[in-house]
């Protein structure tokens, strides 16, 4: 039940936001207030393509979306087929490496999105 729950608030917060920003070509507040894209600009766009079943086109959108988009779709269906929580257990310094490889993925995917928009 949680699952579903999950989807459809992530559904309805993209509907939403896809509403909400008809009027404005630009959705991201840290690209319409400094005129740079954020990190996850292109989320939003991303969520919809891979809504439409257009993975290319989320991937060109925002990749990071799309790897996040994979690991919750997987985590969810393995608490579906186990029924219960997937739990990560790792030490102080392997939550440093992971915390540090989240950063670094990141850091890569705001190039990825900076050269998108032609500011490389």
């Amino acid at each position: 039940m949680v699952p579903v729950l999950v989807i459809g608030a992530l559904g309805a917060g993209v509907a939403l936001v896809h509403v909400l920003s008809r009027g404005s070509s630009i959705v991201c507040t840290t690209r319409r207030l400094t005129g740079v894209p954020c990190a996850t600009c292109g989320s939003t766009r991303a969520v919809l393509a891979m809504l439409r079943g257009d993975v290319a086109g989320a991937v060109a959108f925002n990749p990071l979306t799309v790897v996040v988009l994979a690991c919750v779709g997987v985590v969810l269906g393995l608490r579906v087929v186990w029924g219960r929580q997937v739990r990560l257990e790792a030490s102080g310094r392997e939550w440093t490496l992971i915390a540090l490889g989240l950063l670094a993925a990141l850091g890569v995917n705001w190039v990825w999105v900076l050269w998108r928009h032609g500011m490389l």
